[in-house]
């Protein structure tokens, strides 16, 4: 998991792709964060 976090830090934005019914909906970010639960090994 924190190789992952590494890799979304490191790459500044990124884009993440959806569906919304027939369409397809792609979109910018630019921030990545996530909380790792105590129970979660690291």
């Amino acid at each position: 998991m924190q190789e992952v976090y590494e890799f979304l830090k490191n790459c500044g934005t990124y884009y993440l792709a959806t569906v919304e019914g027939d369409q397809p909906r792609v979109r910018p970010f630019g921030a990545f964060s996530f909380m790792i639960s105590p129970s979660f090994p690291a």
